[in-house]
């Protein structure tokens, strides 16, 4: 069985994430056309330390709330761009985001790869942001990774719990990956999908999809299908 994790509620699947019903409407700007910028996703880390360290990468880690639900989004170009799984906007609406800041904002998206579970939404108010670079190509099996996200996200709220739970960080390795997946133990729980998985450089190399029941595997959608949306939009259909 398949978990899909949404804080508040679990989605639940017993087949491959291709086979949805849900979608989104058209008549958004593609990434491409946002402010008509050329939006590569690859961007340097001049402004940290050569020692990367995983706190070093919250900042660019955003909560997005759709509903009762929360998920976890990753900032990947220096235009407002977000990363996160399909499966947190598939409900339709229009996202609110938080960046760790405090800084709440509506977010439009903007593009979708439904088979991957990946998503983009756009923030034009965040552009110039701290945002991560995204892997190009595939991390290593045994590699060290981290993933980032907001599980149990409105636990935080509670006066015992603050400063729990969001932005929070869990370690784990590459178990295996094939060219639209990676498979790692690191944890996620409700809350955690759509969150970045980072190397040890501070590069994204996945965004959290699910877990499977029973045990600490979880599955990331390839940062290398990220690069495609921002590269080559997919247009987003409607029902």
């Amino acid at each position: 069985m398949l978990l899909f994790f949404m804080s508040s509620r679990l989605l639940l699947a017993a087949s491959d994430p291709g086979v949805r019903t849900e979608s989104i409407q058209k008549g958004q700007d593609s990434p491409a056309q946002v402010q008509g910028l050329n939006l590569s996703p690859v961007s340097s880390l001049e402004n940290r330390s050569s020692t990367f360290h995983p706190n070093d990468a919250l900042n660019a880690v955003v909560l997005i709330q759709l509903g009762s639900s929360y998920c976890a989004g990753v900032i990947v170009s220096q235009h407002g761009l977000i990363a996160t799984a399909y499966h947190c906007i598939a409900g339709g609406g229009q996202p609110r985001l938080r960046h760790r800041n405090g800084d709440v904002r509506s977010g439009e998206i903007v593009s979708a790869d439904i088979d991957r579970d990946l998503a983009i939404i756009s923030v034009p108010d965040w552009s110039g942001r701290m945002h991560l670079p995204l892997f190009d190509g595939l991390p290593n099996q045994g590699e060290t990774v981290y993933a980032i996200g907001h599980p149990y996200a409105a636990l935080s709220d509670r006066y015992r719990y603050a400063g729990l739970f969001q932005w929070s960080i869990s370690r784990g390795v590459v178990s295996a990956r094939n060219t639209d997946w990676i498979q790692s133990d690191a944890s996620v729980n409700p809350g955690s999908s759509g969150g970045p998985l980072i190397d040890n450089k501070g590069h994204v190399v996945g965004i959290a999809s699910r877990q499977f029941s029973g045990g600490d595997l979880a599955l990331f959608g390839s940062s290398s299908h990220v690069s495609a949306l921002l590269d080559k939009p997919s247009p987003l259909s409607t029902v």
